[in-house]
C-alpha cells in the first residue's frame, strides 16, 4: 500500500470505528431494556416490605433491597451485603462488603439496624420475626430505642440472640429484610419515603411521566450485559384478550412473562403453536400449591359439614387433574411431596378412609366459592361434577372479604402459594400469619411460632409440622388442598437466565443478553 492509500484507509478507520462504537452502544443500550409482563398490586412507591402478599410484589422489592444472606440456586445460603457472617457462640456476626447504595453512600450495619427495628415496631411483616429472638427486656417502639440483640461496631453487624438457633441465617434471606437506606425511612410514621436510592441490584427512577428500574451499578451482582432499565407492563389473565401476557409476547410488546406472572406449562404450548420466535423456557420443581380457603361465614359451618365439602372437592380434584396439561399433581399436603413434616402415611389413610365415608351430594350445601376472574372457567371444569353443584363466582380480587361476615360473602376463597421443599422458616411463618397453616387447639399464630423457634430437636418441629397440617386439613378444617405443580417463566431467545428450580423468583439480575 502507498503512503496515498494507506493515509486514506486511516482517516476512513479513524471516522468509521466511532461511528461504529456509537452505532453498537446504542443498540446495546435499546437492547438491554427488559419488558416484563408484571400486575403489581399497588404502584411501585407504596410497595412495603411490612406488607407482601402478593409475589409480583414480592419479586419487585428483591430488585430494589438486597438482604444481608441470600440464597443461590443449590439452596445454599451466601453472602448477600454481608461478604463474610459466622456464629460465635449466641452472636451471629456479618461483616458487610465494602458496598453501597444506588446514590454511592456506604451501605452500613446502622442501616441494618433502623430496618430491622422498623419490623419489629410495625410488627406486621409475613415471613417471621426477629423480635422474640433478640430483644430480651422488650420491643423497640421507636427506631432510638434500644434492641440489645442488634449492635454495631464498624463494619459488623452482631446479632445477639437468646440462644443459638438455626432459623436465624435462614430468616434474614426473606426480602422482608431487604436493607433500606436509614435516611429514606420516616422515623414517626416508618414509611419508606423512596426506592430512588436502594441497597438492590436496581433503583427506582421516573422518567416522563413513567416509573422504570434502572441498574444499580454500584451492586455486587452488577454485570454490563445483565438488563440495564426494566420497564413492567400490565396485562390481562385472559389469553383470548389481545393483552395477555402470552399474546403481548408473541407481539413482541414483552420480552419476559416471570412465575410471578401466573404463567403456566400449558402456556408454553399455546406460545409454541403460534409464534416462530425463539424462547427459552425456564421449570420450577412442583411448588406452586393450589387451595381453598374458609371464610368467616365458612368457618362457621359446622366440622362436618366442612369435611363433607372437602370429602366432595377432593372426589373432583382426583379425577380431573390426570394428565393436566400444567403439570398439577392433586395433593392432600400443603407442602410439596416428600417435603420434611409432611402428614405420615397414617395421617394420610385416615384422611382417605374418612373421605370415602362422606359420599352424599353436596348440592344441598349450597356452597359459594370466589375464584380469581382468570381461572374461573377452569375450576368450573373441575368443580361442577354432576353430583357437587358448586357455585363458584369470579372476583377481580379474592382477598377483598379479609374479615367481613356479611351476607355477600361466598363461603370459600381459592387461592395460590409458593411454598417450599425443604424446612423453610419463612415459607412456614408466612402460612401461620396467614391462616394456610392454623394451629391445634386454642393456640395463637404467635404462639405457635414462638415454641416452633424455640424446639432445638428437628424431629420435633417436624411432628408440629404433622400436627398443625392435620389439624387444617381434617381435624378442624381451614383449608382444602386442591393441587401442587411447578412454576413456568419465558424469555425472549436473546436473553440466557440462570435460574434455580428450587424457588418461585426469577431473579434478573441473573438473566444476561446472549
Amino acid at each position: 500500500m502507498n503512503k496515498k492509500n494507506f493515509l486514506r484507509a486511516t482517516i476512513l478507520a479513524l471516522v468509521t470505528i466511532p461511528v461504529l462504537y456509537w452505532s453498537m452502544s446504542l443498540h446495546t443500550k435499546e437492547d438491554s431494556t427488559l419488558k416484563v409482563a408484571l400486575n403489581i398490586s399497588t404502584s411501585i412507591d407504596d410497595l412495603d416490605t411490612k406488607s407482601i402478599i402478593e409475589s409480583a410484589d414480592y419479586s419487585v422489592l428483591e430488585l430494589l433491597l438486597s438482604p444481608l444472606v441470600e440464597y443461590n440456586n443449590q439452596g445454599e445460603i451466601i453472602g448477600g451485603i454481608a461478604e463474610r457472617f459466622y456464629w460465635n457462640n449466641n452472636d451471629l456476626i456479618f461483616e458487610f462488603r465494602n458496598t453501597t447504595f444506588s446514590s454511592g453512600s456506604i451501605v452500613t450495619p446502622e442501616d441494618a439496624i433502623a430496618t430491622f427495628k422498623r419490623l419489629m415496631i410495625l410488627n406486621s411483616n409475613s415471613h417471621g420475626e426477629l423480635a422474640n429472638l433478640l430483644c430480651i427486656k422488650s420491643r423497640p417502639k421507636t427506631l432510638s430505642d434500644e434492641c440489645e440483640g442488634l449492635i454495631a461496631e464498624g463494619n459488623r453487624l452482631i446479632l445477639r440472640a437468646k440462644k443459638k438457633t438455626p432459623f436465624l441465617l435462614p430468616l434474614l434471606t426473606s426480602i422482608d429484610y431487604g436493607i433500606l437506606n436509614k435516611r429514606l425511612i420516616d422515623e414517626k410514621s416508618l414509611k419508606i419515603l423512596s426506592f430512588s436510592d436502594t441497597s438492590g441490584p436496581y433503583k427506582l427512577k421516573q422518567v416522563d411521566d413513567k416509573k422504570y428500574l434502572y441498574a444499580n451499578k454500584n451492586h455486587w451482582h452488577y454485570k454490563t450485559n445483565m438488563p440495564q432499565k426494566i420497564e413492567f407492563v400490565p396485562f390481562d389473565y385472559d389469553t383470548n384478550s389481545k393483552k395477555s401476557a402470552e399474546n403481548l409476547f408473541i407481539e413482541g410488546l414483552v420480552d419476559f412473562i416471570p412465575t410471578a406472572s401466573e404463567f403456566r406449562l400449558n402456556n408454553v404450548d399455546y406460545l409454541r403453536k403460534r409464534t416462530d420466535k425463539p424462547f427459552r423456557v425456564h421449570i420450577t420443581n412442583p411448588i406452586a400449591f393450589a387451595y381453598a380457603e374458609y371464610t368467616l361465614p365458612g368457618l362457621a359451618l359446622p366440622i362436618e359439614a366442612r369435611r363433607h365439602i372437602f370429602s366432595c372437592m377432593r372426589r373432583a380434584v382426583k379425577k380431573h387433574l390426570a394428565n393436566d396439561p400444567s403439570g398439577r399433581i392433586a395433593t392432600l399436603q400443603i407442602l410439596p411431596p416428600s417435603s420434611e413434616g409432611n402428614l405420615s402415611l397414617e395421617q394420610t389413610e385416615h384422611i382417605e378412609s374418612e373421605v370415602e365415608k362422606y359420599n352424599n351430594p353436596c348440592d344441598e350445601i349450597g356452597i359459594r366459592i370466589a375464584v380469581p376472574d382468570f381461572l374461573l372457567d377452569y375450576y368450573k371444569k373441575i368443580l361442577d361434577a354432576e353430583h357437587n353443584n358448586f357455585t363458584l363466582i369470579g372476583y377481580p380480587d379474592v382477598a377483598i372479604f379479609g374479615n367481613r361476615t356479611d351476607k355477600d360473602v361466598p363461603e370459600l376463597t381459592i387461592l395460590g402459594v409458593d411454598v417450599s421443599a425443604v424446612e423453610s422458616i419463612n415459607s412456614i411463618s408466612y402460612a401461620v400469619k396467614n391462616g394456610i397453616l392454623v394451629p391445634p387447639g386454642h393456640q395463637t399464630p404467635a404462639e405457635w411460632l414462638k415454641i416452633y423457634f424455640d424446639t432445638q430437636e428437628k424431629s420435633d418441629r417436624m411432628a408440629m409440622l404433622q400436627s398443625i397440617q392435620f389439624n387444617t386439613v381434617w381435624g378442624d378444617p381451614r383449608i382444602i388442598p386442591f393441587s401442587i405443580r411447578p412454576f413456568a417463566s419465558v424469555i425472549n431467545a436473546r436473553w440466557e437466565t440462570n435460574f434455580s428450580q428450587l424457588f418461585a423468583n426469577d431473579p434478573y439480575w441473573k438473566i444476561k443478553l446472549k
